[in-house]
């Protein structure tokens, strides 16, 4: 797949770790930037420059990349080095961050290892990094050279992190139309990861092809996230991502019946699908401080005019941009929402 951008075009490939020719034709000039999960995978042992992180929202903190950036310029990088991310979401905003600001730019390849980085994150080009307690309040857009695909790592992931995943997965979907979302009930009975992601994929390309900077209709895949984004920061991401998501879904589908935006037979609809979605029920999210969590809405990077954008639906396919002022009103349908969840 080529996925075409204004400021690169980059190619999608599915394949074998160890088939991938690009990993041995250029080892010399790249630099493997990995989870420490990875640290004792023999299939790394043939690389000679690598540098191993732990994967968590602090390590791409921008007050924490300092040191990373001291260890490639000690070991010499140059415009021809290649970084290459091995890891999920976090490695690659990290990667992406760094490599579109060292020596004014360099090229980066990506392997996802997580279900969500290979049906969500992977394509895109935006890098986002933490500062001072406030996620992806700092990036860019800087697209890899390469993604390259081994689905094979998705069978290596705890049960959890698959779950995310498909949590992150199902709001393309959602944000696609009628049709799309077969894909993703046919998932739910046949487990075909290479299906579900591939389709993912297609979405969001379709999309971010036309709004590559997130000024238009890129935005509506913020479906669910502007809610989760403020959960994952209450619970100090102790939340799997695409678990807050789901929440985060239901919250705007609930917020859209509740303001007449949507019908009580798509209301029962989407819920019925988001339901079969994992997501946690054991969190405490009846016993949320409403204040804490409306403190953390309105530092959300997408706030205006000092009102608050989630993307609210009138059903499957029929996204749009709201505008909520933070009062009273609004207030109450969400602290009724966690009440009831």
């Amino acid at each position: 797949m080529i996925i075409n951008s204004r400021l690169k075009k980059y190619q999608l490939q599915f394949g074998n770790f160890d088939s991938f020719s690009e990993l041995k034709k250029n080892n010399n000039q790249l630099v493997i930037i990995s989870d420490v999960f990875f640290k004792n995978d023999i299939r790394l042992k043939k690389f000679k420059r690598k540098i191993f992180i732990d994967a968590n929202e602090e390590s791409k903190s921008f007050e924490n990349l300092n040191h990373l950036i001291k260890k490639l310029l000690k070991i010499k990088i140059d415009k021809k080095t290649i970084l290459l991310a091995l890891g999920g979401g976090v490695i690659q905003d990290i990667v992406s961050f760094l490599a579109s600001i060292l020596l004014r730019g360099i090229d980066w390849y990506f392997i996802p290892t997580t279900l969500l980085a290979m049906g969500d994150s992977c394509i895109g080009g935006k890098t986002s990094i933490n500062f001072y307690g406030i996620k992806n309040q700092l990036g860019n857009f800087y697209p890899p050279n390469k993604i390259l695909i081994d689905i094979n790592f998705i069978y290596t992931l705890p049960i959890d992190q698959i779950n995310s995943g498909v949590g992150e997965i199902s709001h393309y979907y959602f944000v696609g139309n009628k049709k799309k979302i077969q894909y993703l009930l046919k998932f739910f009975i046949n487990k075909d990861y290479k299906s579900l992601i591939l389709n993912s994929l297609k979405i969001k390309k379709s999309i971010i092809e036309q709004d590559e900077f997130d000024k238009n209709v890129r935005l509506l895949l913020n479906f669910g996230h502007t809610f989760g984004h403020a959960l994952e920061s209450y619970y100090n991401y102790k939340i799997p991502h695409g678990c807050a998501v789901v929440i985060g879904m239901k919250l705007s589908v609930f917020i859209s019946n509740k303001l007449k935006y949507l019908g009580s037979k798509s209301f029962k609809e989407m819920n019925i699908i988001l339901d079969q979605i994992y997501y946690e029920k054991k969190l405490l999210v009846k016993k949320i401080n409403i204040n804490k969590y409306f403190i953390l809405l309105s530092k959300d990077k997408k706030m205006m005019n000092g009102k608050l954008r989630p993307i609210l639906t009138k059903g499957i396919g029929r996204m749009f941009i709201s505008s909520i002022a933070l009062e009273a009103r609004f207030k109450r349908l969400v602290k009724q929402f966690f009440i009831n969840y």
